[in-house]
């Protein structure tokens, strides 16, 4: 008996000690070399929370022979992107990973290849895109929703089905963590959802039939969307068609009341209030749905009207996991609310000198935020042009235009074709990363500020101009407070 109790006792010690020696492991390493790499200086590896900006988890230097080393510390699945100089590849790492990458920076995802643990998942990854982009070579995004409603679905279902074959060849037989498993299936079925989901109003937008429709039968795919899925979220194809799920919502609600076209704010407040009583999503998959609600109402509006929304959202059961995104976002955009300073910056002007926005203190300053590459921004400028023409012979009001374009010469080009385009011309020269961008909370464009003369903020997410009297009641009111004051 004694014997017994004693080989129990070695036995139970034997697995202590096992467990504590083999920890679960907290860390992914991705090492690798780069060819033909020219100027391209380091390697980063970016992380997209659920809500909130992607963020660079970690960052190396590229060594003179293209070498580079990765640590990420992780105890979950993720799913990133690795970036080498413009080009970027998703990958999906777990911890315990040891990968190495081989790749040509002037053939990018022809010739990116893994080995090492965690090599299986990224070389399918590497392999599904290079297959997609080469199915859609001849096919742009238009063109797809050009094609006529029979020969669309046998395109793209032609894609999904080829796709899915892909996955199940690549895998079968093999071990494959539950975790890409779960995510991957996902990303295919939710992908191939929302191309779908698009193709009426794509269709009828690219192929100028307004008044295009189908038939009810075909939105049966929805059935194949489990909207109560809480795992589902990580994904972000599952995320993307969520957030169609709401803007269907929203586009319902406008379209019942044409009022709310000038008046956004009202309108995504009233779709949020919507989702918060929607009984089709279940509670975990509502809770990301209201929380990016918000985060986009603040990207958008800023924080008037959403004090309540947020207070409201803190009180329920799961917001904790979305508060800290909320709260920042919160905070970043209450220092360009109404009546703080706004904050300046200085740039290259169309006649190459260097211009601050705080030269321009005193006066009325409308800026505008566009590039050359943005349709919406282009459209706009009609009506831009009409409004600046309206205080042409106004010395207290500025119209500034800041383009966001990387490429100089095309700006310069683009002016240049364009002589009315008139006004205080300026460019970062360094695309979505700038001074500008950052401190004005800019996420899309064009994008238009208001300041008073004292060089405070009236509105960092002023109308556009084409709201006509809404943007020139606004200046006006301005410059009668200024002729008071004077």
């Amino acid at each position: 008996m004694k014997q017994t109790i004693w080989l129990i006792a070695i036995a139970l010690c034997s697995w202590a000690a096992c467990n504590e020696a083999v920890e679960a492991p907290t860390t992914a390493t991705i090492t690798g070399t780069v060819t033909n790499a020219g100027e391209i200086e380091s390697v980063q590896l970016l992380w997209s929370p659920v809500i909130g900006e992607r963020k660079t988890v970690a960052e190396a230097d590229l060594g003179e022979d293209g070498s580079f080393a990765l640590n990420v510390e992780t105890t979950e699945p993720m799913n990133v992107s690795l970036r080498i100089g413009k080009e970027s590849t998703a990958m999906f790492i777990h911890p315990g990973d040891v990968l190495t990458v081989s790749v040509d920076a002037e053939e990018f995802d022809e010739t990116i290849t893994y080995s090492g643990v965690g090599a299986d998942v990224n070389n399918y990854l590497a392999a599904k895109y290079l297959k997609e982009e080469q199915y859609k070579e001849s096919l742009e995004e238009s063109k797809i929703y050009k094609l006529e409603l029979e020969d669309f679905l046998a395109t793209h279902n032609g894609l999904h089905d080829m796709l899915q074959s892909h996955f199940n060849e690549t895998f079968e037989g093999k071990e494959v963590s539950e975790a890409f498993r779960k995510f991957e299936e996902t990303e295919l079925l939710a992908d191939w959802a929302l191309t779908l989901e698009n193709y009426p109003d794509y269709h009828g937008y690219y192929g100028g039939k307004p008044d295009f429709e189908v038939e009810d039968s075909y939105y049966d795919f929805r059935k194949k969307i489990d909207l109560t899925d809480a795992g589902a979220v990580v994904s972000p194809a599952y995320r993307s068609y969520l957030r169609g799920y709401s803007g269907r919502k929203l586009n319902a609600l406008v379209e019942a009341d044409s009022t709310l076209r000038d008046d956004w704010p009202t309108a995504y407040r009233a779709v949020y209030k919507s989702i918060a009583k929607d009984d089709q999503l279940g509670e975990d998959v509502k809770q990301y749905v209201m929380a990016s609600q918000l985060q986009d109402y603040m990207t958008f509006f800023g924080t008037e009207g959403v004090e309540e929304l947020i207070e409201g959202f803190r009180q329920q059961d799961g917001a904790e996991d979305y508060m800290a995104t909320l709260d920042n976002t919160y905070a970043q955009w209450s220092k360009i609310a109404e009546g703080q300073p706004a904050p300046d910056f200085t740039y290259t002007s169309i006649d190459g000198e260097q211009v601050s926005f705080s030269d321009f203190k005193g006066k009325i300053v409308y800026l505008d935020v566009w590039a050359t590459w943005c349709g919406p921004c282009k459209a706009e400028m009609p009506h831009a042009k009409k409004l600046k023409e309206k205080y042409a012979d106004n010395p207290s009001v500025v119209f500034m235009y800041v383009s966001v374009d990387e490429d100089k010469e095309k700006w310069e080009k683009f002016l240049a074709d364009d002589p009315e385009f008139t006004g205080v011309h300026l460019i970062t020269g360094t695309g979505w990363e700038s001074d500008l961008t950052d401190a004005y909370m800019i996420k899309g464009i064009p994008r238009y500020i208001l300041v008073d003369q004292q060089g405070k903020i009236v509105s960092a997410s002023a109308p556009r101009p084409s709201s006509g009297e809404k943007i020139e009641g606004m200046i006006n009111e301005l410059l009668e407070a200024g002729e008071i004051s004077g």
